[in-house]
């Protein structure tokens, strides 16, 4: 019962941050604008920095392929055996090049630079190192301190937490990392699927959260985290 309650203090006060860094990260007057901010480069450089207005249908699109991958994923769970197969690597990477090339469409209609794909496959399938692979998608909130920004493409060394709400709030998401280590030997695993919460540091890779650009609900909106990272589960709500 201590643990539950614990629990659940701890989706309040999470839900309660989340909400006031949605509330802030839209300036006044611009509550009915699709502003997307996006940073592409190392964490703190700001290599590339840029607020944009995107349209109705730019913002559904990504949510609608944010989604579609939810959906799949959900259902395939790819890293619930250990091993990612070529055929699932395959299918991931067809899966996100259709999310990469919605968001270089925005990107290339400002004339910004567009994400390197071939960069986040690497970071995603490289399993040697330190650093897990990982990829978390769902319908929740994300917390990153002293970061305003709702997407981003390149290396985040500040801690990322995500919450995805228990289905009976009709949220929820899944979360698969792995890494293998052979010297010294180690396995570090996650097949996360629902409600919990995860927490990443020394994070690269792509990040978009449409939630922060009004698309959401009561208990969140479709957010995505692809890449490599340090990561830190806890038990499933």
């Amino acid at each position: 019962m201590k643990r539950k309650l614990i629990a659940i203090a701890l989706v309040a006060l999470f839900i309660t941050l989340c909400s006031t860094s949605m509330i802030s990260a839209k300036p006044r007057g611009e509550e009915n604008e699709n502003v997307l901010n996006i940073i592409q480069g190392a964490d703190g450089k700001k290599i590339t920095g840029e607020r944009l207005i995107i349209d109705e249908s730019a913002k559904d699109n990504l949510a609608a392929q944010i989604n579609e991958f939810k959906t799949w994923i959900e259902h395939a769970r790819p890293f619930k055996d250990f091993v990612l197969s070529e055929d699932e690597k395959t299918e991931i990477i067809t899966r996100v090049t259709t999310l990469v090339d919605a968001l270089n469409q925005v990107l290339v209609e400002n004339d910004l630079p567009e994400i390197d794909a071939n960069y986040l496959y690497r970071e995603m399938f490289d399993l040697g190192g330190t650093r897990s692979t990982i990829v978390s998608v769902g319908i929740g909130y994300a917390f990153i301190p002293f970061y305003d920004y709702e997407t981003f493409f390149g290396i985040m060394l500040r801690p990322i937490w995500l919450l995805y709400p228990p289905w009976f709030m009709l949220n929820g998401g899944y979360t698969g990392n792995l890494n293998i280590h052979l010297f010294p030997p180690r396995i570090e695993y996650g097949d996360r699927l629902g409600g919990h919460i995860v927490r990443t540091t020394m994070f690269s890779g792509l990040y978009v959260n449409i939630g922060d650009l009004g698309y959401d609900n009561i208990f969140g909106g479709p957010m995505i985290l692809l890449g490599r990272a340090r990561v830190v589960m806890s038990g499933d709500f």
